[in-house]
């Protein structure tokens, strides 16, 4: 007696009549042999003389503007940043006569900035440890709290 119930026929016979077991997804995929990578090539471009010295003056240009944002950020730590506005002020008016970059009009414009804020910072608070502070206010009376 021969069997032809579906669920008990051979894989060989299924792959006869129309593969009715291969519901699309075929043999599951070969995994890749991995080998470890020993000849690796990068490629950097070789850059001229003249565009080394363009980006080494941007990076300089660059280091100009930082010390004016320090300046300014720092200057409400006790005025501390009039230091990095007094050297970025000064690097960047030398720069500005040879050069017209605006990365250096950026940075001597916001030193000038930062050492006006670091001023009135270090003013704030000799003016607050000189004069001592504010009068105390006056007590509030014990009605007014309806007692």
């Amino acid at each position: 007696m021969e069997n032809n119930d579906f669920n008990t026929i051979e894989k060989d016979e299924a792959q006869e009549r129309d593969d009715r077991f291969d519901y699309g997804f075929g043999d599951a995929p070969e995994e890749p042999q991995v080998t470890p990578v020993t000849d690796v090539k990068v490629s950097v471009p070789e850059l001229t003389d003249e565009e080394l010295i363009n980006e080494s003056k941007i990076r300089y240009y660059r280091r100009q503007l930082v010390f004016a944002l320090l300046g300014i950020f720092l200057s409400f730590m006790f005025g501390i940043g009039i230091v990095f506005s007094f050297v970025s002020l000064i690097s960047s008016s030398k720069l500005r006569s040879g050069t017209n970059s605006t990365i250096i009009k950026w940075a001597f414009y916001l030193s000038i900035v930062g050492l006006i804020l670091n001023a009135f910072v270090i003013a704030a608070f000799s003016a607050f440890s000189v004069l001592g502070p504010a009068a105390p206010p006056e007590p509030v009376p014990e009605a007014f709290f309806g007692r």
